[in-house]
């Protein structure tokens, strides 16, 4: 019903904008014109590092870039591609989101194909394109496990993870689904475990567990309590040390049940680039109850064994790269298990895994196959042989909805807080 609502909505928004020409020209030779669209970039974080590797792979064709709601300035690595990989980076000269939906729709129709990267609840890219048609859209779908804005005027989703799919196809109905599991081009530049250990002051029979998360997503739930399981893996060896990136010592250590005591987990704070300790990893601990996804794949390329989160449903956990190669389990007990038969069998008995895990990586999360796969939906999109799906206005009753007193936009579209959007969990927001 809430995109029904903000579609109607669009209609109003955008009825009287005069599309811009932004005189980009038109040069065949010179691929597609692509329009990113993003709520806000971060320095650390692998959404922004997405977005990035997304527009440094895709060479043959030109792109522009978006940006909704920046509040914050716009990370380096990102600005300095700015008149090179990107053409150019677009920021609203307005401040409320009706204006900006209206900045977005003026310009939509100089490009071939635009790629929506923004986060969950942002309304916007609804506002500026549900009412109108425009170059075929793509839905990254970064954030598969959430409900997102953006279903209705999806004509293709990119997944992740065949769980993605599933719900893509069934729950948000969406037809044009395809698979690409998250790009992964970071390389070791030839520095091995044992260097890395050496940089990093860590010495080399040190058993490394790491684990690379946000600190939201560490937040216990009545299921899953990551420092609890943390402490139990501690003890199956004097020594194993466990590393945390994303959590510091300043953090408010209570909502994680954790009291900052322990010797041998190392809180690391925010790193921008945790490159030597993915290297230096024995093993990899997956972030729980919410998982961190480009990390534990940068991680396991270099050659780590990965603990996957224990969970009843399989659904959420399934990888292609890890597929037939490393078990699930279900309870804390399996999970526990599990890590104590693994850390006895030796490194050498599980190098095996570890191998083919890493080459799974750098085929299915390869530039390569990104670039494959990206060609073949552009230009489907583009001469039609896809067929598009963005849903028309005039499928929703709009007599039914009052545009104006509807609660949750009347007087939210100038700041833009969708309050129930807004992730509250033990205190934490």
């Amino acid at each position: 019903m809430l995109e029904e609502e903000l579609t109607v909505l669009s209609r109003e928004v955008v009825k009287n904008v005069k599309s811009k020409d932004l005189k980009l020209g038109i040069d065949p030779a010179k691929g597609y014109k692509i329009l990113h669209v993003a709520t806000q970039l971060f320095s650390t974080g692998g959404h922004t590092r997405l977005l990035e590797n997304y527009i440094e792979i895709d060479e043959e064709n030109d792109h522009w870039l978006f940006l909704t709601k920046q509040e914050e300035e716009i990370p380096l690595r990102i600005s300095q591609l700015e008149g090179g990989r990107i053409k150019k980076i677009y920021r609203p000269a307005t401040p409320d989101i009706a204006g900006t939906a209206r900045e977005l729709n003026a310009i939509k129709d100089n490009f071939d194909v635009i790629v929506l990267h923004q986060h969950q609840h942002d309304a916007t890219p609804m506002l500026a394109l549900a009412a109108s048609q425009g170059p075929p859209v793509i839905y990254m779908n970064h954030a598969d496990h959430t409900f997102w804005l953006g279903a209705s005027i999806a004509d293709c989703c990119i997944n992740f993870r065949p769980f993605a799919v599933k719900t893509s196809e069934q729950k948000r109905g969406i037809k044009n689904n395809c698979l690409l599991p998250i790009i992964i081009n970071k390389e070791s530049n030839g520095i091995t475990r044992q260097r890395a250990k050496q940089l990093l002051n860590i010495p080399d029979d040190q058993v490394v567990f790491l684990t690379i998360a946000s600190f939201k997503k560490y937040i216990p739930n009545d299921k899953h309590d990551f420092f609890e399981m943390a402490t139990e893996v501690l003890k199956f060896d004097k020594n194993i040390h466990c590393y945390i990136v994303g959590v510091s010592e300043n953090d408010d250590l209570s909502l994680l049940n954790y009291t900052g005591k322990n010797e041998r987990i190392h809180l690391m704070g925010i790193l921008e680039d945790p490159l030597l300790y993915e290297i230096a990893a024995d093993y990899y601990l997956e972030s729980m109850p919410s998982l961190s996804v480009t990390s534990i794949y940068e991680t396991v390329k270099f050659g780590a064994y990965p603990f996957t989160i224990y969970a009843p449903n399989d659904l959420m956990r399934e990888r292609v790269e890890f597929e037939g190669l490393i078990g699930n389990t279900e309870n804390k007990e399996e999970y526990l298990k599990n890590i104590r038969t693994v850390l006895t069998a030796g490194k050498e008995a599980n190098e095996t895994i570890t191998r083919k895990l890493s080459e799974r990586i750098r085929f299915y999360n390869s530039t390569q196959y990104w670039k494959d796969n990206l060609r073949t939906l552009y230009a489907g999109l583009v001469n039609g042989t896809i067929k598009r799906q963005h849903t028309s206005i005039q499928e929703f009753n709009v007599d039914s909805i009052d545009v104006y007193q509807h609660d949750l936009f009347k007087e939210r579209l100038k700041t833009r807080k969708l309050d129930q959007f807004r992730f509250v969990q033990k205190g934490y927001q």
